[in-house]
């Protein structure tokens, strides 16, 4: 707008000048013919108004052309310190980039460091796990070798020559014998559950033929047939410790028996376990009738 009004200012001063120039054609013309010497006054009074004019116009459009000029030279040297800010941010920006950059490189070889360790690391945990296998079984193989267990006819198990007939009440065998079987089994399941890593649901108390159960509620039962011991005691004895053994075998990964079919051969699932952990060699028959008695 300033610029404006300048040059319009300026447009006046170029019209007042040219009728400046026109009377003064007037008053060359009108020097041809004589004049008084107060003619003569007033023609030099009015030329020198005019040069003063000319003179405070020409001071005037000289001053607003430097105002102009001082304030396109303040709008350069903002524009100037606008540019030098800009220019600053831009190097800050490039600079933050480069650490940027840097810093995603590094997370790049802090990664593949990470992956390199990863994977030794899992070479390692690859190398521990078959050790610890190959342990296990040794030691699963110890314990078989300590308690081995015998396949005879009619689906009949034997541990350490002792037989544990299905029905704990028969008289097939002695009390004596049921009760040094049971010690066995109990002290082969309590070991297993240790080499296999798999806590037993119920504490077994092995004491050889006079081992026992702890159920949940602290109460112990007794895994040995005396007349003082009670037939329902027994029983619930029986019963957990084939829970535990089921256990062993659940989280082993091996199935025992259908949903509704209560599974009752202990040394048969004693057998299973240690096949399918140490691999007992026995062909498919023998296989399929220790299911079946399961």
């Amino acid at each position: 707008k300033k610029t404006n009004s300048t040059f319009s200012s300026t447009n006046e001063i170029d019209h007042q000048g040219s009728d400046m120039v026109q009377s003064n054609d007037e008053m060359c013309n009108s020097k041809n013919e004589p004049r008084s010497s107060d003619e003569e006054d007033k023609l030099h009074y009015d030329k020198k108004k005019e040069s003063e004019l000319l003179n405070d116009m020409q001071t005037d459009y000289i001053e607003a052309l430097n105002q102009e000029i001082q304030q396109l030279e303040d709008l350069s040297s903002k524009e100037q310190m606008m540019l030098e800010y800009d220019l600053k941010s831009l190097e800050t920006s490039v600079n933050d980039l480069s650490l940027i950059k840097n810093s995603v490189r590094e997370l790049d070889n802090e990664k593949d460091e990470i992956d390199q360790e990863v994977e030794k690391s899992l070479e390692s945990f690859q190398l521990e796990h078959f050790l610890l296998d190959s342990r296990r079984k040794k030691l699963l193989r110890e314990l078989f070798r300590i308690y081995p267990i015998q396949q005879l006819p009619d689906s009949v198990y034997t541990i350490r020559g002792i037989n544990l007939p299905h029905d704990m009440h028969s008289l097939t065998a002695s009390d004596e014998l049921i009760s040094a079987g049971l010690g066995f089994v109990c002290h082969v399941v309590s070991m297993c559950s240790k080499y296999l890593s798999i806590p037993l649901r119920y504490r077994l108390i092995c004491n050889s033929s006079r081992s026992a159960v702890r159920d949940d509620d602290f109460d112990v039962f007794p895994l040995f047939k005396e007349r003082v011991v009670e037939r329902e005691q027994f029983d619930r004895a029986l019963n957990l410790l084939h829970r535990n053994i089921d256990l062993l075998l659940q989280m082993s990964g091996i199935a025992t028996s259908k949903p509704n079919k209560r599974p009752n051969g202990i040394l048969a699932k004693v057998y299973l376990l240690f096949q399918s952990t140490i691999g007992i060699n026995i062909d498919d028959d023998r296989s399929e009738k220790i299911c079946s008695s399961i």
